[in-house]
């Protein structure tokens, strides 16, 4: 488009309802209305995110606190160099279009951090706008023009360019807070790469290639880690290709020696991140050690808040591949910072997870639990009719049946999950059977029990029982009365989850001498009600929890803690 003033004919373009390609420092935004309901439809379906909240940035604090509720410690992160994305709670007379963040309680919200986005929002009618990452879902941020014309052509209308070259993919960070504390969702802008100093010297130069989902590698040297920016889910080859990249732009720059370092890795036989950093140490000769997933978690949140000497830790998320060749996800781990040793001494009762369908259609969990639990087929036609649930799996009740049959026939795989008990819960209180984004039952879960009023209660129904040394947290009596018609509130379910978690750690650390702070990591941990629930049982007992600061509890951690477990050569010694 030919114009006087390209930054003031693209607010008004903006302003008139076309969305726009925004070039930043790190990648393009897509810049749409965040007040326009058609709009924010029509770049839903272009960008093929039904429901997936997008980010809005405001001119300044002044603006965005027509939108949101900014306390002092918020203004402090938002105003800061870094300017991370926050996830704020809404004004009930916000302007923006409900269809931005659909279900939540929250917006997430950053300020204008360059002098292009400054003068671009000061042009525009509202002073805020949605502004996303400029990728197609599931492939990275576009940083080129090139990928803008070929990748977003059927997204966006317009492209706003400058001539500074994009060198390194960086997205925006985010931060919320659980429970009081604020906590990474995503480190990236601003954060990465500053390294992260551990208080003791490494012994070795290190790699490390993380884990499939929410992927950030690092490496260590001395008594740092660094950890790169985020680099995403490792499902598309442009998110692999973007691992090696920036390993090899971390190991040039910081001058490791890659043809001495050790390499770490996730011990599941299935990921990407591992088998790239096999190919890797397999290249050059390098010596590879196999790090647990949830273990990764653990140790390396206890070692960057400084917790010394032998430590019980809380590992809940969505899955972990188990050192028993089943998917791990609620576990009660004892291990040493100093020593390569630690023992699974806790864990939530195993699901039934028959395929990675499970996880995007949670609906599916339900004739699976079912069939696992003796109830007969027609008792499983009878919930899904009755939840409304029969059309929302492609393949209907033959579906289900299928799942049902491969239940009883001993063919699946048992899954310790927190996550996907969450999305039971979800789906049985008919707030979410389908997930279109990363945890969405999950979060949309939790949104609703901080939309309650009133303080959460414990439900006595859940039991602990020992099986084999281990002690195993018993869910079955709850998922009963939810599948009888029995609705708790979504508040005291996850606060009773976190309290329960909290009796089992209190149980199975018996015999241990170990210090009082409680090390808790993973995806769930960001969950408020759970963590408040484990917070108020370990209370009693005189236990503190400890969730990480400087890096994301959830899988962008796993690099991290996979540096310190090498480091401790994990691999000399069995785990058991």
């Amino acid at each position: 488009v030919e114009a006087r003033d390209p930054i003031v004919e693209a607010a008004k373009l903006i302003d008139e309802g076309y969305i726009v390609a925004v070039k930043g420092i790190g990648g393009y935004h897509i810049a749409a209305l965040a007040t326009d309901d058609d709009v924010i439809d029509k770049l839903r379906r272009r960008k093929h995110r039904p429901r997936k909240p997008f980010a809005v940035m405001g001119l300044d604090i002044d603006v965005l606190s027509r939108l949101v509720y900014i306390d002092g410690d918020a203004r402090r992160l938002l105003e800061s160099p870094m300017s991370p994305i926050l996830l704020l709670p809404k004004r009930d007379n916000s302007p923006v279009s409900p269809l931005v963040s659909p279900g939540l309680p929250w917006e997430g919200v950053f300020r204008a951090y360059t002098g292009l986005h400054y003068l671009l929002l000061m042009e525009t009618h509202d002073k805020f706008l949605v502004m996303t990452s400029g990728n197609i879902t599931g492939e990275p941020m576009c940083i080129d023009e090139e990928c803008v014309r070929g990748k977003l052509r059927g997204v966006v209308d317009y492209i706003l360019n400058h001539d500074r070259e994009i060198v390194n993919r960086v997205d925006d960070s985010v931060l919320r807070r659980t429970n009081g504390r604020w906590v990474f969702l995503r480190r990236s802008r601003g954060y990465a790469p500053l390294w992260i100093r551990i208080g003791r010297d490494l012994g070795g130069e290190y790699i490390a290639f993380g884990s499939d989902l929410n992927n950030v590698a690092a490496i260590g040297f001395e008594d740092k880690i660094v950890m790169t920016q985020y680099i995403g889910d490792l499902d598309s080859i442009d998110a692999q290709r973007e691992l090696i990249k920036y390993i090899e732009f971390f190991t040039r720059n910081y001058h490791i020696d890659t043809g001495s370092a050790v390499v770490a890795v996730d011990k599941h036989p299935g990921y990407h991140s591992r088998r790239i950093g096999i190919e890797y140490a397999g290249e050059r000769g390098l010596r590879i050690v196999e790090v647990q997933h949830h273990y990764a978690h653990l140790l390396g949140t206890a070692v960057e808040r400084g917790v010394e000497g032998l430590t019980v830790g809380l590992a809940i998320d969505g899955l972990g591949y188990g050192d028993d060749s089943t998917i791990w996800g609620g576990e009660v781990i004892v291990f040493s910072t100093e020593e390569p040793w630690y023992r699974r001494i806790g864990s939530l009762k195993p699901l039934p997870l028959t395929s990675d369908r499970d996880t995007y259609y949670p609906a599916r969990l339900i004739p699976g639990y079912m069939a696992s639990r003796g109830y007969d087929w027609r008792d499983v036609e009878r919930v899904i009719e009755g939840n409304g649930l029969g059309d929302i799996v492609p393949g209907g009740l033959r579906e289900y049946r299928v799942v049902y049959s491969m239940v009883e026939r001993g063919r699946y795989t048992p899954a310790s999950s927190t996550g996907r008990l969450l999305d039971l819960y979800s789906t049985l209180l008919g707030i979410c059977s389908y997930r279109s984004y990363d945890g969405e039952p999950a979060i949309r879960l939790e949104a609703e029990a901080l939309l309650e009023d009133g303080d959460p209660a414990v439900i006595d129904d859940l039991e602990i029982r020992r099986n084999n040394g281990l002690y195993i947290l018993d869910y079955d009596k709850i998922v009963d009365k939810l599948i009888s018609g029995e609705k708790p509130s979504p508040k005291t379910l996850l606060y009773t989850l976190g309290y329960w978690y909290g009796e089992l750690i209190v149980k199975s650390i018996k015999g241990y001498r170990i210090n009082n702070e409680v090390v808790v990591s993973g995806g769930a941990a960001v969950n408020t009600y759970l963590i408040a629930g484990l917070e108020d049982r370990l209370k009693i007992e005189g236990l503190k929890i400890v969730l990480p600061e400087r890096i994301p509890p959830n899988d962008e951690g796993v690099g991290f803690g996979q540096i310190v477990a090498a480091s401790l050569s994990v691999d000399s010694v069995p785990s058991r």
